[in-house]
């Protein structure tokens, strides 16, 4: 039976082209009730049956009643190309709506619209207007905007193309790996969202030899799917397992049994058109070979029509085998004559698709190796990027760890120089209340000799002391009152605390007396005129002539501070007066 050839034929189109239910809706707002249908819409997946022509119907008015939003149109047009690609015979109203939805929507080519209506036109145009390159590489692109935006679905169905793509140019491990992703990334929704998935691996590990494990996964299945209301699916499941029990007698009649039951309710044409070719194949095994043949006509007048000639060359050559099994070789020899023609001009098609093919497989190793280069050069990149960014890094924390060493280095050294300028002026405070202390004293001491001296004079003459005990006693006094000598030692003191002071002042103003010098020693020193005046036994009066004329000596007015004039020459800073 040549049917098994155009079984693989076909489950090459039908195995991989379904995908799971959208667990959300990534189609922009538009208008909120369209919005829901859309939405509603997209959890059917591929499959829109005719239960749905009153949503779609309903996406034509609310398009119609509001043309200033324009995608609720292509969207309506998007939608009945769907539906009518699974309920009409003819593939050019579904062709005819999807290109119209394109026109519409092409200028805005980064939209999520755009890029599901350009899917679906590739999805039924692909076996005529792409090469198995072209479609690797639009699949690729839009794998990487669904990865973009998030759409976990349209990942999935993006691995599950690819992996069509290869299973085109008969690389099954390509195959199995691709599907395998879209599996992992489904699961996490739970078995429903994976039926498709496990069909597809399923079917891989057939063909690849693993068919106990295949086997075992269908049927488990078919028995999930059986009650299911997606009578699409489960067609898909029964068809598999005919083509894998197809040289198995007893169980290709059980699953044909079970398609016959229910081919009416399969609202896919084309799976439908699978079921019927296992169930010609179910009459041709019975030797019901007139059965098989009604059947095989009407596939062959359906594949005319689509022009589908690899499906119509395996129909043909099953009804001439049929026809020459019946003894009527007249018919045997036209449909074999009919076949002949067809292999005969498709032949050259076959050749040069296998060149196509052939080409398309070297340019998608050449891409996939120019990728793999770009991302070992990406790698790199990144890698040397991170190594930089560390060593930057690195760079910046010793900078700002010397920084702060450096500042915490400084802040000790003037804390330092504070506490050594604190303990200078505290020094310098000490010695000046001792200047002043001792100053005070002696002011003290020669106001009690005076005091003496008065006393002793008013006793003389009077027979309270005699004249040669009073001299002696005046002599005495006088050595002890100030002198020059006094005012010596005083300022070797004073040089000592406040060195260059009066050095400096001199040779500012040399007209300076050393009486003037003295009083600006004690102004220096924070004493008041009352007490200067003690000091050197002057009037009050007296000291505030002097100090005028000593500021008329240096050139100051009597806005000026003379004692911050004064404290100028200080080379120290002079604490603040007690």
């Amino acid at each position: 039976m040549r049917n098994k050839i155009l079984l693989l034929l076909i489950l090459a189109l039908c195995m991989l082209e379904g995908h799971a239910k959208s667990p959300r809706s990534f189609w922009p707002a538009v208008y909120g009730p369209a919005d829901a249908i859309v939405a509603q819409l997209d959890t059917c997946g591929p499959e829109i049956f005719a239960d749905k022509k009153p949503l779609v119907d309903k996406l034509y008015l609310m398009a119609r009643q509001h043309p200033e939003k324009p995608a609720l149109m292509w969207r309506a047009k998007f939608w009945d190309a769907r539906l009518r690609r699974n309920t009409d015979s003819d593939s050019k109203n579904c062709t005819k709506l999807v290109n119209e939805a394109w026109q519409l929507a092409r200028k805005d080519t980064t939209s999520y619209d755009y890029h599901r209506i350009v899917w679906f036109k590739q999805f039924i145009e692909s076996n005529n207007q792409m090469n198995m390159y072209d479609s690797y590489l639009f699949y690729q692109e839009e794998l990487a905007f669904y990865e973009s935006i998030g759409d976990k679905v349209n990942i999935a169905h993006c691995y599950t193309e690819i992996g069509k793509v290869y299973y085109d140019l008969g690389i099954s491990i390509q195959v199995l790996e691709n599907i395998e992703k879209a599996y992992d990334i489904l699961k996490d929704y739970g078995n429903q969202w994976t039926y498709n998935c496990r069909h597809n691996i399923a079917i891989c590990k057939y063909e690849r030899g693993e068919k106990d494990i295949a086997i075992s996964m269908l049927k488990q299945l078919e028995k999930e799917y059986a009650k299911s209301m997606d009578k699409n699916f489960y067609f898909y499941i029964l068809n598999s397992l005919c083509y894998i029990f197809s040289d198995k007698e007893y169980e290709f009649n059980v699953y044909c049994e079970k398609l016959m039951q229910s081919i009416d309710s399969c609202p896919d044409i084309q799976v439908k058109n699978v079921a019927l070719i296992n169930i010609s194949g179910y009459y041709y095994q019975k030797k019901q070979y007139q059965k098989s043949i009604q059947i095989l006509q009407n596939l062959v007048r359906h594949f005319v029509m689509t022009k589908e000639d690899k499906k119509l060359s395996s129909c043909l050559a099953n009804m001439a085998e049929c026809y020459q099994l019946m003894g009527d070789y007249k018919k045997a020899l036209e449909y074999y004559s009919r076949f002949a023609q067809l292999q005969l001009s498709g032949e050259q098609d076959r050749v040069a698709s296998q060149v196509i093919n052939a080409e398309s497989l070297l340019k998608i190793k050449q891409y996939n190796l120019q990728l793999e280069e770009q991302r070992r050069e990406s790698r790199f990149r990144m890698i040397a990027l991170g190594v930089t960014s560390v060593l930057v890094i690195l760079g910046l924390v010793s900078i700002i760890m010397l920084y702060r060493y450096r500042s915490r280095r400084n802040k000790v050294q003037l804390e330092n120089e504070q506490l050594k300028s604190e303990k200078q002026q505290l020094e310098i405070a000490l010695q000046n209340k001792k200047l002043v202390t001792t100053s005070m004293m002696l002011a003290e001491k020669d106001q009690a000799l005076k005091e003496i001296k008065e006393h002793i004079a008013d006793a003389r003459g009077q027979d309270g002391v005699k004249d040669d005990v009073a001299a002696k006693i005046n002599m005495a006094v006088n050595m002890h009152l100030v002198s020059e000598r006094e005012w010596e030692r005083f300022k070797l003191s004073f040089e000592q605390v406040y060195p260059d002071f009066l050095e400096s002042l001199s040779t500012q103003y040399p007209d300076l007396t050393e009486y003037d010098l003295r009083l600006c020693s004690f102004y220096m020193m924070g004493i008041d005129t009352k007490q200067i005046a003690l000091m050197l036994n002057v009037q009050p009066l007296s000291v505030q002539r002097s100090r005028s004329r000593i500021r008329k000596k240096m050139g100051i007015d009597r806005n000026t501070d003379f004692i911050a004039h004064l404290r100028q020459f200080n080379p120290k800073q002079f604490p603040a007066a007690q």
